[in-house]
């Protein structure tokens, strides 16, 4: 004889079988490393990485010394890491909010799983603080304490006051990791460029204020977009 199954039976079958997938899938997430490069790229909006770049090297001539090619390219390194990781960690944090605001970001979008995100993040600010560790004890301080302004600005931009500020103070950071990359004490120009470069990207971040953060033209991550042309004057991540 054949028992017969209730509508309310099959209900209570359906909503456990979603929830046995739905654990499926977080145990999924928890244990995937891995993320594709087209993904990657929209995470650490890798189109602004020139203006990071210039910033390392606005450091380096306002520095004044002796450089050589290879600490050019460590630095361009640990600047990059820097920057990526700032745009992975401000995803990340803010992933409950993009589902709300922003569904096609990557995480919201199930492209990666938040957790994974958090992991490349905070593991490409190790690396760059352990490369910056090679340039010397100087440079390898403002790296960490550069790191610590990407976190804190990702944890609290969203209300904070200050949070221009901080966001300035992430990308003033890589001109200090450069300067003391080349000299021992960076001299007045650097910390008059640094000065300049916290004043406009303040000034940026609360211009922008209320307008598409997603916006190319605008500030707005751990380290935020510059004219590459404010380099060595003013501007760098």
């Amino acid at each position: 004889m054949t028992r017969r199954v209730g509508p309310w039976a099959r209900a209570k079958r359906g909503c456990r079988n979603a929830r046995r997938r739905s654990r499926a899938r977080s145990e999924s997430d928890s244990t995937a490393t891995w993320i594709g490069f087209a993904t990657a790229a929209k995470l650490g909006r890798v189109s602004n990485l020139p203006t990071v770049w210039t910033n390392v090297l606005a450091g380096c001539v306002l520095a004044g010394g002796s450089v050589g090619a290879g600490t050019i390219v460590t630095l361009g390194v640990i600047a990059t890491l820097l920057y990526v990781a700032g745009m992975f960690l401000n995803d990340a944090f803010d992933a409950e909010i993009d589902g709300k605001e922003r569904p096609e970001r990557p995480i919201p979008a199930g492209e990666v799983s938040r957790t994974v995100v958090l992991r490349w993040g905070f593991a490409m600010l190790t690396i760059a603080v352990l490369i910056a560790g090679s340039l010397g004890a100087r440079a390898l301080l403002a790296a960490i304490a550069t790191a610590a302004a990407i976190v804190i600005y990702d944890l609290h931009h969203k209300g904070v006051r200050i949070a221009p500020v901080i966001m300035g103070l992430c990308r003033v950071g890589l001109y200090l990791i450069a300067g003391l990359a080349v000299v021992a004490w960076p001299p007045a120009a650097v910390w008059i460029g640094a000065l300049v470069l916290l004043r406009d990207v303040s000034a940026l971040r609360r211009l922008d204020h209320g307008r598409d953060p997603l916006d190319p033209g605008l500030a707005h991550d751990g380290l935020v977009e510059a004219q590459p042309g404010q380099g060595a004057a003013g501007h760098v991540g």
